[in-house]
């Protein structure tokens, strides 16, 4: 069962950012610069946060994932320019 959480990060150094950035992507939505929208297998989340930690600098940078239920998603406010996030159904052909 998929998981929803929301990810966001907090990194000084633009090489270690762009390298977070890349390998978040991989499973979420970005919804602002730092913050994405993961919708997620248990495991494959303990994969990204143990890629994430390989990057990060502990001493200087901070990530937090939290976990989302369906009520919190229930009461969701979008003000301004904020947009849900969608999940996108992509194809691949090799």
């Amino acid at each position: 069962m998929a998981l929803t959480v929301v990810l966001t990060y907090d990194i000084r150094h633009d090489g270690r950012r762009a390298r977070v950035a890349a390998a978040v992507q991989v499973w979420g939505v970005r919804i602002q610069k730092s913050v994405y929208i993961c919708v997620i297998a248990p495991a494959d989340l303990e994969q990204l946060k143990t890629r994430v930690d390989e990057i990060i600098d502990p001493t200087t940078d901070s990530i937090y994932v939290v976990a989302q239920c369906k009520q919190c998603w229930d009461v969701l406010a979008l003000l301004g320019q904020a947009f849900p996030p969608v999940t996108a159904v992509c194809w691949a052909v090799w």
